[in-house]
């Protein structure tokens, strides 16, 4: 083999000598194991490349389907914006209206108001009779006695002269024969929208009632103690201050202090009464409905609280010829509730009087009513005639006491009166009602009144 290679590597031309047979099987063999392990090389190679060539194609594949997947997510995402551009495009559009309407609305309203603000209210009238049969009896063993009369009738009379200020005069009948008595005479100036100044003879504010005049639950309205007069009427100047949209009343009232049509508190007319009252209201206005007025099933509770006060001298006496001129301090407090066909009110007063004898005072009175249409209870009455099927009827009762400190004040004596009464409402509105009362005097003297009385508004 050397010789061979020498000879090759020379480039002999010589030819090689002839190998042997175990030259010949060795160099098989070996090209056999060479040949052998090329071809298991190949195979192997062949796998992996296609392993590797089927994991690139999943590879492919499954990029593919992300990107289809990222694809699909886009155009949702783009859906889902759209239709978010859509549904805020309806709203605008829807708002676009509204708004328009609402500015319009707000436009016109002010244009109302101001032409409200030039336009001089109507005038109008108003009254009020009360008129019936009263049955008394003062001491136990007598006979009673009857009669039948107008116990009282108001008309009223209300306008405005000029923008900003209206006036109100209301006179009283009390019975036949008489002169007109004019309980109110005043007029009132919008110094704003929350402030008013009201001058005349008026209702002055400690003791005016949850109720107006004409809506009185009873007959008989309860009187203060102190120097306010069973009316409750005065002549002076009130300034009323209504905050917090009219949640809040304020009143400061200087009036005269002697009182109309009457002298009974002894008043020179130099010293002044100087009184107001402080109203919160809880819910609701003042004058409050009556329960003829409420919804027995929706109608909202309304309640206020009140705080009056009162301060004046005045000339006191226990006996006609014995005065004394004390000054006199009277404040109150009281609660109004109505709502649902109930009505409920309470006030707790006092007179304290700083003088040389004991003149205070103190008050309590209480009145509640209840009105339901008789066909809440009687379904029966559906097939009455319309004034007993619309009809309403209010139970009612009142209690007032009034006691002085010093007993010996005899010409003031005490009182103790109990009201029971109803209230029969034929067409179930409050212009027109039935009035039934008993009335029980414990004190000064013992007496008992019935009254039936028929209640018109107009």
């Amino acid at each position: 083999m050397r010789e061979q290679r020498a000879v090759f590597a020379g480039r002999s031309l010589r030819p090689p000598r002839s190998r042997t047979w175990r030259q010949c099987f060795g160099g098989s063999l070996l090209l056999f194991a060479i040949v052998g392990l090329l071809v298991e090389g190949s195979a192997e190679a062949q796998d992996a490349t296609d392993a590797i060539k089927e994991l690139n194609e999943q590879i492919q594949k499954k990029t593919e389907e992300l990107k289809e997947l990222i694809k699909r997510a886009e155009e949702l995402q783009n859906a889902l914006r759209r239709a978010e551009e859509l549904k805020r495009a309806e709203e605008l559009k829807k708002k676009e209206p509204k708004k328009q309407i609402e500015q319009v609305s707000q436009e016109k309203a002010k244009e109302e108001r101001e032409e409200a603000a030039r336009r001089l209210p109507p005038v109008t009238l108003k009254g009020l009779v009360q008129g019936g049969w009263i049955r008394r009896l003062e001491n136990a063993g007598e006979e009673s006695r009857s009669e039948f009369l107008v116990r009282e009738a108001q008309l009223s009379v209300e306008g405005s002269a000029f923008p900003g200020t209206s006036f109100f005069i209301e006179g009283s009948f009390s019975e036949p024969g008489e002169q007109v008595r004019l309980n109110d005479a005043i007029g009132t100036v919008d110094l704003s929208k929350e402030l008013k100044l009201i001058v005349g003879q008026l209702r002055v504010p400690l003791n005016r009632p949850a109720v107006s005049a004409r809506t009185a639950l009873f007959l008989a309205e309860p009187r203060a103690s102190g120097p306010v007069q069973a009316k409750a009427r005065d002549r002076g100047v009130n300034l009323v201050f209504t905050p917090f949209e009219g949640r809040l009343l304020y009143e400061q009232a200087l009036v005269n202090g002697n009182g109309i049509n009457t002298n009974r508190l002894g008043n020179d007319d130099n010293d002044l009464l100087f009184e107001g009252r402080l109203v919160w209201f809880a819910t609701g206005k003042w004058p409050l409905p009556l329960p003829a007025q409420t919804d027995l099933n929706n109608s909202p509770w309304n309640t206020f609280f009140k705080v009056g006060w009162a301060s004046g001298e005045f000339e006191k006496s226990v006996t006609a010829e014995l005065k004394e001129r004390v000054r006199e301090n009277t404040w109150n407090i009281g609660q109004a509730i109505v709502g649902r066909g109930l009505y409920t009110y309470w006030q707790y007063g006092q007179a304290l009087a700083d003088g040389k004898r004991d003149f205070d005072s103190s008050s309590f009175f209480v009145t509640s009513g209840y009105a339901f249409p008789l066909h809440r209870y009687l379904p029966f009455l559906q097939a009455a005639p319309i004034y007993v099927r619309e009809a309403w009827l209010e139970p009612k009762f009142q209690y007032e006491t009034l006691r002085f400190a010093d007993p010996t004040l005899f010409n003031r004596p005490n009182r103790e009166i109990y009201r029971f009464g109803v209230n029969y409402y034929p067409f179930g509105i409050p212009n027109i009602r039935l009035m039934a009362e008993h009335e029980m005097v414990l004190r000064p003297t013992s007496s008992e009144t019935f009254f039936l009385f028929l209640h018109y508004m107009f």
